[in-house]
């Protein structure tokens, strides 16, 4: 067994049917050359397949201190995370899903390097490539910025894939009660952490990000509408600049969401989405399709407008 020392990094991994990736995953845990104790905290939470008896294979580990928690009941991916994260004792906590993996033996040391030489920032992350049907490419799946940001950047649109960030642990006491109904936990997180410093992006590749048709977010469809989902979870958690800033993504998203579904089920609540931080403009463009109605006479569409806004 690994000795126990108090870790300065906690590797905080949760997985769920994820046996055809996971010992990738701990292996590149395991092979992380440092000068500080790590350890790694895994929830693994109740997968219907062998997730959990090939992580059982890594416990006994003489490099790293490894602490798995076998969830009995499947708690679902925002309980499990902060339930995990709790469980994390480092100074410094790395994010690494169960189905992603690090690519740099060094990963560790020089973001901990970095965040310890630089008290400033909250976090740091770095770049990474994608993994699709076992092909390795180019990261387009992030927006591009500035190798110094901060949280009014991170408000524009999260950049940071998972497995690439470090940032400083218990930076707050307790996550807001909204965080529990977010269909995201990492962006939100990043969020709430970026309000204490801010955040670097280190040059060198280190990580795989992988896409498949098991993936909690890259392989799921109506990403416009969990996009509103986390958004409505953020907003009111943060001061009122940070909040106007999510609340003008909300319109977007949402306005074009309504009307990429306009023939779809669910009208009402879409549109009534659109007008819930949205300005005079969307109202505006909605009011004058009311007047097509003649050349649009029995249009479901326009009688359901109409039954919101006369």
């Amino acid at each position: 067994m690994a000795e126990e020392l108090n870790p300065k990094v906690s590797v905080c991994m949760i997985t769920y049917k994820h046996e055809e990736y996971i010992e990738q995953a701990i292996e590149g845990v395991l092979s992380q050359i440092t000068n500080f104790p790590i350890e790694l905290v895994i929830g693994e939470d109740a997968s219907p397949d062998t997730t959990a008896s090939k992580i059982q294979q890594f416990c006994d580990s003489d490099s790293v201190k490894i602490r798995a928690r076998f969830n009995v009941d499947n708690l679902g991916m925002i309980n499990n995370f902060v339930r995990t994260l709790s469980e994390c004792k480092g100074e410094y906590i790395a994010l690494l899903e169960g189905d992603d993996l690090w690519t740099d033996t060094n990963k560790l040391q020089r973001q901990v390097d970095f965040l310890e030489a630089n008290r400033e920032f909250s976090m740091c992350y770095h770049p990474v490539t994608v993994m699709r049907n076992d092909k390795v490419e180019a990261d387009t799946l992030t927006l591009d910025v500035p190798d110094v940001s901060d949280i009014k950047v991170l408000a524009r649109g999260n950049f940071m894939h998972t497995c690439s960030v470090v940032f400083r642990a218990r930076l707050f006491d307790e996550f807001p009660s909204s965080y529990f109904s977010s269909s995201v936990g990492d962006y939100f997180l990043h969020m709430l952490n970026a309000r204490y410093g801010f955040i670097k992006r280190l040059p060198q590749i280190m990580g795989t990000y992988r896409v498949h048709d098991g993936g909690v977010w890259s392989s799921q469809v109506g990403i416009d509408l969990k996009i509103l989902n986390y958004l409505e979870a953020m907003i009111g958690c943060f001061d009122s600049e940070i909040d106007q800033l999510l609340k003008e993504r909300h319109s977007v998203v949402a306005y074009k969401s309504f009307y990429n579904r306009i023939n779809e089920d669910g009208f009402e609540a879409r549109l009534q989405r659109c007008l819930k931080y949205g300005d005079e403009t969307f109202s505006n463009e909605i009011k004058n399709l009311v007047k097509w109605e003649k050349a649009s006479r029995g249009s479901l569409i326009i009688k359901n407008i109409r039954k919101i806004f006369y």
